[in-house]
């Protein structure tokens, strides 16, 4: 079950940029401004060569990006890329085609990440709006790609395309690759200059799936970016109750004891991801947004009993701020429950200025295909073992079920027989009757129970004898001995 659990969310989370919930981001690093949506996101770097800009389910997304050449060339190419009727209209200072495609149509416009989470939510073959705009520039042109549902109104994706602006950096950064245990690389950033990175690939407990675990300071600010993983178990039965929290910890890269059993995501925000970052936030001040459920989630990790609950969580606390993208999971099996919150926490503490650089260092972390798609084969081949393990479980469970009720069954027949051939002799007790049976015949006589022994011959004759007798001479004068039994012979 977790191993599912953390399979989807490092494939929906490691493409997701830090942003607050809504309001206006600026980018001191990559050069530009724009207001975002409550539960946008925004990611831009220099390894990624775009802005990416996606609403939290991503099926709103606005891609912009730089491409030399003439522009009606340009618009060609990409046009071309797309492969579908295309409309072109000409305006004052930019050139647009509209496209009707599909979200697999539109992924030359996005990148490997994003392009996981549309497979990931069931989109991919989706029909969408496809809007290539070309702005023409002396040198560039800036193309900027709004990919939306099809025939959907998209007022949000009208505020980020209105009020996005670029603007000239003011922060220098270079390009700095993460590497896994390896050597690999595993993921970019774009660190500014000035400030100091401390990063590492962390493994979750049952999963081969490398998480980013970051921490980037400078003497204005800092910032981290933190996988968590937090279970709860409790378990009533009288016999045997307990209860137990653990947490994942990333500096010791393993799981610990956790002293509180949180079941709210504020509460373990408060009362464990803030304290671990060394924030300071106002309680009073999370606010969450709920996100919908992959489609494709219940395919992967569907369970009876199971219930998962995707958001964002945004706190602040004067010269702090905190975001946390969060699944939650509920699994109720009596007489036990569990909860289990997994996801990722970015805290960043400085100045306006200072947290401006943070976020705008954080959002530029991207993922490299190479070993995304790696980890995600090995991931996947680790979930098929897992699974042909439970399916080989609950044969032998069943097998072991049908055992135990073979067996019950067997003992509630013995049982059953034993209490009728129980009334049957406390009945021929109180009517002085008793049942006989010929051994060679099998034949069986409801008789008076007059003797201590009963014979029978060849023409069915019953006698009974009292005193001690010759057994050789009633046999030699072709007399048999009968069986007894007050209870009877067999089930009646």
């Amino acid at each position: 079950m977790r191993r599912a659990l953390i399979i989807a969310l490092v494939i929906v989370f490691t493409s997701h940029g830090f942003a607050a919930l809504f309001g206006r981001i600026t980018d001191p690093i990559h050069g530009f401004s724009v207001d975002l949506p409550r539960g946008w996101t925004v990611r831009a770097s220099v390894n990624l060569g775009k802005i990416l800009i996606a609403s939290g389910d991503s099926t709103k997304i606005v891609s912009i990006f730089v491409m030399k050449g003439k522009p009606k060339e340009v618009l060609r190419l990409l046009t071309f890329m797309v492969r579908s009727g295309v409309m072109y209209r000409e305006e004052k200072d930019a050139l647009v085609a509209k496209c009707s495609t599909t979200y697999m149509g539109a992924i030359p416009f996005v990148d490997g990440a994003t392009a996981t989470d549309l497979g990931f939510y069931g989109l991919i073959n989706r029909p969408v709006d496809l809007t290539i705009t070309i702005f023409p520039g002396r040198k560039y042109n800036v193309v900027m790609a709004v990919i939306v549902p099809q025939g959907e109104e998209a007022e949000d994706v009208r505020q980020v395309v209105t009020s996005f602006q670029f603007a000239k950096p003011t922060v220098k950064a270079e390009t700095v690759t993460i590497r896994d245990w390896d050597g690999t690389p595993a993921f970019y950033i774009d660190l500014p200059k000035g400030w100091k990175l401390d990063a590492r690939i962390l493994r979750m407990p049952k999963s081969v799936m490398g998480m980013p675990y970051i921490k980037i300071s400078s003497d204005r600010g800092r910032v981290t970016y933190m996988p968590f993983n937090y279970t709860f178990m409790s378990y009533a039965d009288p016999m045997m109750p307990f209860a137990i929290a653990t947490v994942f910890d990333p500096d010791l890269g393993q799981e610990v004891q956790c002293q509180g059993a949180y079941q709210d995501p504020s509460q373990f925000i408060l009362g464990w991801i803030a304290p671990k970052m060394n924030l300071h936030l106002n309680p009073d001040a999370i606010e969450s947004f709920d996100l919908p459920e992959p489609e494709g989630f219940q395919a992967t990790y569907g369970m009876g009993g199971v219930s998962v609950d995707f958001g964002i969580y945004h706190a602040s606390g004067g010269r702090c701020e905190l975001e946390v993208l969060m699944a939650k999971t509920t699994a109720s099996m009596p007489p036990g429950v569990s909860y289990g919150m997994t996801g990722n926490a970015v805290g960043i503490e400085g100045d306006e200025e200072a947290r401006a650089v943070a976020a705008a260092a954080i959002r530029s972390l991207v993922p490299d295909p190479k070993w995304l798609r790696a980890n995600l084969r090995a991931e996947m081949q680790e979930i098929k073992r897992e699974m042909e393990h439970r399916r080989w479980m609950w044969n032998e469970f069943r097998k072991t079920q049908r055992y135990i009720s073979q067996l019950h069954q067997d003992s509630m027949a013995q049982e059953r027989k034993f209490q009728e051939e129980m009334a049957r002799a406390f009945a021929n007790v109180l009517s002085d009757q008793i049942y006989v049976r010929d051994p060679e015949s099998g034949e069986v006589f409801h008789i008076d129970d007059v003797a201590q022994q009963y014979w029978t011959n060849e023409f069915g004759d019953i006698i009974g004898v009292d005193e001690p007798v010759d057994e050789w001479k009633l046999e030699a004068m072709g007399w048999h001995k009968m069986e007894a039994r007050l209870e009877g012979f067999g089930s009646w």
